[in-house]
Order: C-alpha cells, then structure tokens, then sequence
C-alpha cells in the first residue's frame, strides 16, 4: 500500500525527469500491464478450448516445438557467424527429436489419452473453465499491485538518498548490499506468495471437480462445492504451501542476484542449483498433496504424508513419468507469455517519440516488457495448470483405486491399462498385487 500511494506521489514530484517517469509509468505502464494480462486469459482460454476439439494435434505440436525451435535458433546462430553455437543448438535439437521418436513414441498415446480426458470433464463441467479465469484474473491483480508497490518503494528509496545527498549517484549509499538483497527477498516472497495461492486455489478446485466425477458423487454442483472448498477450509493448506514454496524460490531469486567476487558468485551459483532442486522436489509433492487436501480434505502436512506413501508403496512414478503432459503445459504457457510481452510492448510503446528526446518514456517501455514476462508466466502459467491439475489428480486417484474407475467408465479404464501395458512390458500398479 505504501508502494502503490508513493508511486501516485511521485506524479507531483518536484523533479522533472521523475515526474515524467512515474507519470509515463502510470499511464503507458499500467496500459501495458493490463494488456499483457488479458492477452495471457484470452490465449489461455483459447488453448483449453483447443484440448476440448483437437488434443492429438495440441499434444504432437507441443512435443515437436522444443526440437524445431532449437533447429532454428541453430540455424539464425548460423547466419549470424556463430558456427560452433549453431550446430550444438542443431545437434541437441536432432537429438530431442530423435529421443521423441524412438525413447518416447510409445508415451504419446498415452498422452493423447489424458488430454482427451481432461477435455471431456472440461466439456461436462463448463464452469471449471470460470475457475481458471478466476485464478487468472487473481494473478493478474496481485501482479500489478506488487509491481506498482515494488517501483514506488525503490523510487522512495532513490529519492530519499538524493534529499539527502544531492551530489551522490540514484543509489542510496546507505542501503548496505546485504540489506539490498533482504529486501530483494520480501519483495520476491510477497509476488510468489500471492501467485502460488492464486495458482493453488484453481488447482485445489480443479482437482476437486475431478475427484467428484472419478468417483461419480456429489455430481450436482462440483464446480461450485469444490471452488467453495478451496475459499474455505481448504484456503489456510493453500497458503501454508504455498509460503513454504515461496520461501525457497525467493532465496533461490537472491542466489541468482548475488554479486561480488568470484567466491561470492560461485556460491550464489551452487545455492541457486541446490534451491532449485529443493524447489522442484517441493513443488512436485505439493501438487499431488493438493489431490488429497481437495478430495479427502487433509491438511497440507497430512496431504504431503498420504503422497509420499502413494508414491513409495503404490507406484505413482511410472504413471507419472508415463504421461507426457509438462510439454502441453509447457507449449501453451510460453505461448501465453510471449502472447503477454508483445501485447505489454504495443501498449506501452510510446508512438511518435525520439529515444533521444524523451528516453523516460522508453524505459518505461523496458520495464513495461520486463513485468509483462512476469504477468504472463503467472496469469497465463497459472490457467495452463488446469491441465496440469486434471492429469495429477487423476493420475494419483487411479494409482490408489483403479476399480472405482472400472466401476464407473469401464471403457475409459480399459483404455488406460492398454495404454500402460504399451508403455512397458510388465507394467502393474502395485495395488492390483495386493
């Protein structure tokens, strides 16, 4: 709130050069921002549509875009005299390819699968495509409020050290490095916080809806019973995860920041390895967790035991590792984020200008592209992950009691052991043995 208040000051300050920034910044910037946001809903919910009518062509797309852009950045290095950086680029995308072609062919249809699975609940229950919106919209509001506060508080700060040394550089000389990157560090768990809860919730929701038509119950009303859930008893797990989730990548932010000496740069690069690491294995758990808080109503730590017990005595991993749905999450959200720059770019791009008379407004325009990345990784990210959502909570319902799903789809059932027995000779969950 302080942030944001002294960002509206700073429009009647006394210094012309800031009075043009913080006024080019609340006029182009905001535009941009909300351009880039509604850009990233509008491609989200293209793409979920898209998993509703063609699937088998999302899933293939998604899988041949990674090979074909490195093949053309090989290419474009090439062009450009970097021969030896074009042909890796050239190489490891050739051999993606192939990897895709020969390691992965058989994981395919097994993908199509899901995503036809997904589609189908999506079609049965509109609404759930309300919730993505409703995370979206989340995101895209607590995006803006950060960025805002984040440029007033550091523009508080620079003009204070000005006050006060008139003669000195736009850093304050009295902000010590260390108290630089603690500050660094609130305002990256502030932003992760609040964009891990609005991730969260749709998931928490998402997986509910799921969890009801898997088990055939509670059929009236799911979508609104399972986003209920998430707002109530199921928002205090939420945000306990999601802060202990914002805590490791706020210091993994800082370790990326860290600069100094040569000692001081390679060890923000092995804390940077060992958070991100630590990141991963945390996130990978929570969002299966998140399965259990939505349809059992567990407790985050509860949820966290009930999954390492799925995955250690129920092999969950060969489900998971069968399916190769990150690509379809992955394809789409970065499509929603470039989607997110070039719309933050065109909004705040200041038409008519010259660089040389007026570089104010485009480093606005600079700082406009930069957060508008930002914005479409969270509000676009944040839509894709219903897909996401659909394949975890699936994934962890029938690794715990595949017969509930041959009592209710009987067909859907025989079609995803096939699917397994095509994926490895001998595959069995674990639960069929007992």
């Amino acid at each position: 709130v302080m942030g944001i208040s002294e960002t509206v000051k700073l429009q009647a300050s006394p210094d012309p050069a800031v009075k043009s920034l913080a006024s080019d910044f609340m006029n182009r910037g905001v535009l941009g921002l909300v351009a880039a946001a509604s850009t990233s809903v509008i491609l989200g919910i293209m793409f979920l549509q898209m998993c509703k009518m063609m699937p088998t062509c999302l899933v293939y797309a998604s899988l041949l875009l990674t090979p074909v852009l490195l093949i053309t950045m090989g290419a474009v290095l090439h062009l450009m005299n970097l021969t030896i950086a074009g042909i890796m680029f050239a190489v490891f995308g050739l051999i993606i390819a192939t990897c895709m072609m020969w390691c992965w062919r058989d994981l395919i249809p097994f993908t199509v699968i899901v995503v036809e699975t997904i589609a189908h609940v999506i079609q049965l229950y509109t609404a759930i495509m309300g919730i993505t919106v409703f995370g979206g919209i989340l995101g895209m509001v607590w995006s803006i409020l950060v960025v805002l506060a984040t440029f007033g508080v550091y523009a508080m700060m620079f003009a204070n050290a000005k006050e006060a040394e008139p003669s000195s550089s736009s850093e304050d000389p009295h902000l010590s490095q260390a108290a630089g990157y603690g500050i660094y560090f609130l305002i990256m768990l502030v932003m992760y916080w609040g964009s891990q809860v609005c991730r969260f919730v749709p998931h928490v929701s998402t997986c509910g809806v799921f969890g009801r038509w898997y088990y055939n119950k509670d059929l009236g009303s799911p979508v609104t019973s399972s986003l209920g859930f998430a707002m109530n008893k199921g928002f205090g797990p939420i945000c306990f995860g999601a802060f202990v989730i914002s805590v490791i990548r706020a210091l993994q932010a800082v370790a990326e920041a860290m600069e100094g000496n040569e000692t001081v740069e390679i060890l923000g690069m092995v804390l940077k390895c060992l958070l991100s690491c630590v990141g991963e294995i945390v996130e990978f758990f929570s969002d299966l967790a998140y399965v259990q808080v939505a349809v059992r109503g567990f407790s985050f730590c509860e949820g966290v035991n009930a999954t390492f017990a799925l995955c250690k005595f129920q092999n969950i991993k060969p489900l998971l590792a069968g399916s190769l749905i990150g690509s379809v999450v992955t394809m789409t959200s970065l499509c929603c984020m470039l989607g997110a720059i070039a719309a933050g770019v065109a909004a705040s791009w200041p038409y008519g200008t010259d660089s040389n008379s007026d570089p104010a407004a485009f480093t606005v325009c600079k700082i406009t592209a930069v957060f508008s990345m930002l914005v479409g990784i969270i509000v676009g990210g944040g839509m894709m992950a219903t897909i996401s959502s659909g394949c975890s909570c699936l994934m962890v319902l029938y690794a715990e009691d595949p017969e509930a799903l041959e009592r209710s789809r009987p067909a859907l059932a025989e079609a995803f052991e096939a699917r397994m027995n095509d994926i490895g000779e001998g595959f069995e969950l674990a639960s069929r043995s007992h």
